[in-house]
């Protein structure tokens, strides 16, 4: 083949390479533009709400969405509730625990006792252990017998004790069989009227507890009795002493210790012979029961000492406790049986009140 030609071929072959080379460039960038819109295109119509490749949403979706809301709606509630529950009851046990603890460490409850009480109005009367001397007993004499604190600032310092001046239940003969038993014992005890009890002291009881479980008393009665004759040989008083009436509570020292106190009715007649037959006094659970009154009856012509005894009911069973008198027993007593000196603030023929001696007077004190 001739070369005469050879420079149009190099020249054809070079055009057509700078052909190719451009195309291949348009290509190019036709592809990258193309692959960018393509993508843009692609991820904004994928990600469109309800939009991309089975999101469409269709009745049958929606009632399963709001079914499983409402499902999960109720589990919530329901845990909520199981909790709450399980919660208040652990919070309960524990609470529960925690007071069993503490009244275990706390005294079931506490008992204040004030008296006897001291209040005299008509009638009272002074002991002692010796005559009072003419000097003294001038000085009582200028006195009116209505001058109680008197009379008593000037007898107290020559050691006079003053007397109880609480009456004595009254017990019908148509009383319940335990009150007959008791009238019976009375009468049996002795002459001139020796086996009853002699007049009584009141006492006020305060309870108190601050234990979480409630306490309830059952019983009060008396122990550790213990009684001997009175040295008292002389007395002073005013009138003849009368029977008041009586606290609720009756207990007599005449009687064994242990034995039940009487419930009396405001008339001062005993109504049963066990009180907390058909009484009771809670304390705890922040309750207060207030005060009670009791009367303590003595043994006549005796000097007696005893402590009270409390029976007490709990969630764990039956309990005792003992109280005395500030680490001592009470006491309480009656006036001697044939004293040697007796000075009484009697009233006289015409009216008027004036000083007797007993053992002169007419009729005697």
């Amino acid at each position: 083949m001739s070369d005469d030609h050879a420079p149009e071929r190099t020249s054809a072959r070079s055009r057509l390479r700078t052909l190719i080379g451009q195309r291949a460039k348009a290509d190019n960038r036709s592809r990258i533009t193309m692959a960018g819109r393509d993508i843009r295109k692609e991820s904004h119509h994928y990600h469109a709400p309800g939009s991309g490749p089975g999101r469409r949403l269709t009745p049958r979706r929606a009632v399963l969405a709001a079914a499983l809301a409402l499902t999960l709606t109720a589990v919530g509630i329901v845990a909520e509730h199981w909790y709450s529950d399980y919660t208040a009851a652990d919070r309960a046990t524990a609470k529960r625990q925690g007071d069993e603890v503490a009244d275990r460490r706390s005294a079931p409850f506490r008992v204040v006792v004030d008296g006897p009480d001291l209040r005299r109005f008509d009638t009272w009367s002074f002991i002692l252990d010796r005559r009072l001397t003419p000097q003294e007993v001038t000085a009582v004499e200028r006195l009116d017998g209505s001058q109680f604190e008197r009379i008593g600032a000037l007898l107290r310092p020559l050691g006079a004790r003053l007397l109880p001046t609480g009456g004595i239940p009254e017990i019908g003969r148509d009383a319940e069989p335990g009150l007959q038993t008791i009238a019976k014992r009375y009468e049996e005890g002795g002459e001139f009227g020796e086996g009853y009890p002699s007049h009584g002291d009141t006492y006020r009881l305060h309870f108190t507890g601050d234990r979480a479980t409630s306490v309830s008393i059952a019983s009060i009665t008396t122990t550790d009795v213990s009684c001997r004759p009175t040295l008292a040989t002389a007395f002073v008083s005013v009138g003849p002493q009368g029977s008041s009436r009586v606290p609720s509570i009756y207990l007599s020292l005449r009687d064994p210790a242990g034995t039940p106190a009487l419930e009396v009715d405001d008339a001062g007649n005993a109504v049963n012979s066990d009180y907390f037959a058909h009484n009771k006094i809670d304390v705890g659970r922040n309750t207060t029961p207030g005060d009670v009154n009791i009367e303590v009856g003595g043994v006549r012509h005796k000097l007696c000492s005893w402590k009270f005894k409390f029976d007490y009911l709990t969630p764990s069973g039956k309990l005792s406790t003992v109280v005395d008198n500030n680490g001592k027993p009470f006491s309480i007593e009656d006036g001697p049986y044939s004293p040697t000196q007796g000075l009484q603030y009697l009233p006289v023929d015409g009216g008027g009140m004036k000083w007797s001696d007993c053992k002169k007077a007419s009729p005697r004190c």
